[in-house]
């Protein structure tokens, strides 16, 4: 065999193994080439792996495009907004800050930053009633008090310091904005 005619058996079977890759992508399955030791080609069933329900075989789901299913929003472990920690670290200037990982009901876990340390912290979950009982809801203007009442679970982040108090509802980006109640 010449070197021209191995050349052109290997370009014959990486087309083919294109070919098959791209009609696996688009009706679930395909037959793959593969080589073996002598060089021959042979053809080797592929079938797809099905979606299911579950967030390892959505991942697995192959859309045509050859993307990754979306993973879903949450899992269940999160049915309630909740703190789910605090704690301290060293930022570039030298501070103490206190770092706050926190969750609303059906979302992703998100972090915020309170420049104290967390001694001096106190952060929780928050709904309207105990706003107006802390005289914190009047200070809020419509598009804020909007933001509270939309925010998952019916209760929203407040971090409190020494000095000063902040709410963190979901802005419309789905993003905890801070919004100071107290200084």
């Amino acid at each position: 065999m010449t070197r021209t005619e191995r050349r052109s058996g290997r370009q014959t079977g990486l087309t083919l193994a294109a070919l098959a890759l791209a009609t696996a992508a688009c009706s679930g399955s395909a037959t793959v080439p593969e080589r073996n030791d002598t060089t021959a080609a042979t053809q080797t069933d592929v079938a797809s792996t099905p979606a299911g329900n579950t967030a390892v075989e959505a991942a697995q789901d192959v859309h045509p495009t050859g993307a990754p299913a979306p993973a879903p929003k949450s899992s269940d472990k999160f049915a309630v907004s909740k703190v789910m920690g605090k704690k301290d670290q060293k930022m570039v200037s030298g501070k103490i800050a206190c770092y706050i990982d926190f969750v609303y009901a059906g979302e992703e876990p998100q972090q915020t930053v309170w420049d104290e340390p967390c001694a001096k912290v106190t952060a929780g979950m928050i709904g309207r009633a105990k706003m107006e009982e802390l005289g914190w809801w009047e200070k809020l203007d419509e598009f804020q008090r909007g933001y509270v009442e939309k925010t998952p679970g019916g209760q929203t982040l407040f971090v409190e310091g020494e000095f000063s108090a902040a709410i963190y509802p979901e802005d419309e980006t789905g993003t905890a904005a801070e919004i100071e109640v107290a200084d």
